[in-house]
């Protein structure tokens, strides 16, 4: 009960206020009760109380006749007629007495009817008149309740919000608290309730608390299905998994389909640990807004150097056991609950492709060949990095270039197992031809072209061939010696000139285009090998 002059809360059974002494409440009867107004059930009797008028006018015919008989006792047969007389009247009177006596009774029967009836009345009137009086009560008492607890509910949220502005949040969760306890309506119930429980995330180590009141905004507001995620996350960090489902099955119809499929701030794996023969690509899922922290090796994710923070999917792509383990950060720095997952990879074989010519020094040019085992691709690297799918892919044979060369092979067959990596090492440093060998080769080549009849120069009709060192340059990582090859007539006169490169290292020629001091290789009227680098 509310003292309707202060506002503090008392005792139901309590007649005074104890806070300032106000009457709020009463002992009086509210129904006086009166003797019953016989006269109103006699009037619907319809029948009186008094003796039948019969019996009086009998009594007066008897005095009459008394009188009658008096004065006729002296003769015979005047005491005979008074003998019959008191016979007829002693008849008269029994019949008197029976009419009268039938005549009270059923007055008596109408009498007590109708005191019944009005009774049931009476008691009808008063019950609907006491129902109304405690409605009216009651919608009164509420009225003022609500008014005094609205008040007070107004002034600690007001002075609660001024707390939480000022980041006071111990002073502000006090005032919350004492504005839930005053809440009136559904609505205030609501924001004080969420106040609480936010400053509590904010503030941190109160688990057991925000868990309370999520219980008590869910049981007033039981559509909203962020408490519902909320109070699961912190049913999975406290060990209290066992309540998870009854709150799922608690929930209304449309919000339970929704709630299954929500994983919490746990990491959930996307692959179940065990045994595998091909590498893996996990993934890690956590409720929207989280940071996801892992490690492999087994160490602490909270605490190891190795962890990671998640943004792609986790890749195990060697044989040998995981471990896995995670945690997510939320946006108030509460870390959730860890997860553990272990991951065995134990791969099928893969044959290692058989790459030739072995590792070594060489002088002349070589060319790598690879033999792919059936159902395979073979993925190579001269980076230094261990290949994988998205590296070079072995066609056809790859030509050594000048210098220390290291190749890195691998063979990886349709369900990504990967072989054992081949390696091989070369160190290639030609041995260059003189000038006269690359003349020599050059003359060939041009004879064979038909450039040239014969490879001293000659021609049947007189002409002559004549070749000019020009100078030794490098294309192409390789060096070439720049010639040039004048076709002169019999006569003395210039018939053409054409200037090619020739290479150091195995005398193929190529016709080379100048452009200043620079040459570049023209496939046109020469060899011109080409080759994978």
């Amino acid at each position: 009960m509310i003292c309707p002059n202060c506002g503090s809360e008392c005792d139901e059974n309590q007649m005074f206020c104890t806070k300032c002494g106000t009457k709020i409440n009463s002992f009086e009867n509210d129904i006086v009760t009166t003797p019953p107004d016989n006269t109103f059930e006699n009037i619907l009797g319809g029948i009186s109380s008094k003796e039948p008028e019969s019996t009086n006018l009998n009594k007066k015919d008897y005095a009459r006749e008394h009188e009658s008989t008096k004065s006729e006792s002296k003769s015979a047969p005047a005491q005979e007629k008074i003998k019959q007389h008191k016979e007829s009247r002693e008849v008269k009177k029994v019949n008197s007495k029976a009419v009268y006596q039938s005549t009270g009774n059923v007055s008596n029967n109408m009498k007590t009817k109708k005191s019944k009836k009005s009774s049931k009345e009476k008691i009808a009137i008063i019950a609907v008149v006491a129902i109304v009086l405690v409605t009216a009560s009651v919608f009164v008492t509420l009225a003022i309740k609500e008014s005094t607890m609205t008040k007070k509910y107004n002034r600690y949220y007001s002075i609660g919000n001024k707390y939480y502005t000022e980041k006071n949040y111990k002073d502000a969760k006090t005032q919350f608290i004492n504005a839930s306890n005053n809440a009136f309506t559904k609505e205030q119930k609501i924001k004080a309730y969420e106040m609480v429980y936010t400053i509590d995330e904010i503030i941190g180590g109160y688990d057991q608390e925000e868990i309370k009141y999520l219980e008590l905004l869910i049981d007033t507001d039981d559509t909203n299905i962020n408490y519902y995620e909320d109070l699961i996350v912190l049913y999975q960090n406290n060990d209290m998994e066992n309540k998870i489902q009854p709150l799922i099955n608690s929930a209304p119809s449309n919000l339970q389909e929704k709630l299954k499929n929500f994983d919490g701030t746990i990491p959930v794996a996307g692959v179940d640990e065990g045994t595998y023969d091909k590498p893996l690509e996990i993934s890690l899922e956590a409720e929207e807004g989280v940071k996801i922290y892992y490690t492999i090796d087994g160490s602490n994710p909270k605490e190891s150097s190795t962890k990671k923070e998640y943004i792609t999917p986790v890749k195990l792509e060697e044989e040998g056991t995981f471990t896995l383990r995670a945690y997510s950060i939320d946006k108030n720095g509460k870390s959730s609950k860890e997860m553990t997952a272990k991951y065995i990879l134990d791969f099928k074989k893969v044959d290692a492709p058989q790459v030739e010519p072995q590792s070594g020094n060489y002088t002349s040019e070589q060319k790598i060949s690879v033999t792919v085992p059936e159902g395979c691709k073979v993925y190579y690297t001269t980076d230094g990095t261990m290949p994988t799918k998205d590296s070079k892919v072995y066609k056809k044979e790859i030509k050594i270039p000048k210098g220390n060369n290291v190749y890195y092979f691998v063979a990886i067959d349709d369900e990504g197992v990967i072989s054992n990596v081949v390696t091989r090492a070369y160190n290639y440093q030609p041995t260059k031809i003189s000038y006269d060998e690359a003349v020599n080769s050059l003359a060939n080549s041009l004879v064979s072209s038909g450039k040239l009849e014969n490879s001293d120069g000659t021609f049947k009709n007189g002409d002559v061939a004549y070749f000019n060192y020009e100078k030794t340059i490098e294309i192409n990582k390789q060096d070439y010696y720049i010639i040039t090859c004048d076709i002169e007539t019999s006569k003395g006169g210039r018939k053409s000139s054409e200037t090619y490169a020739v290479s150091c290292e195995n005398g193929t020629s190529s016709k080379a285009v100048g452009s200043g001091d620079s040459y570049s290789l023209s496939s046109d009227n020469g060899e011109n090998t080409t080759t994978e680098e």
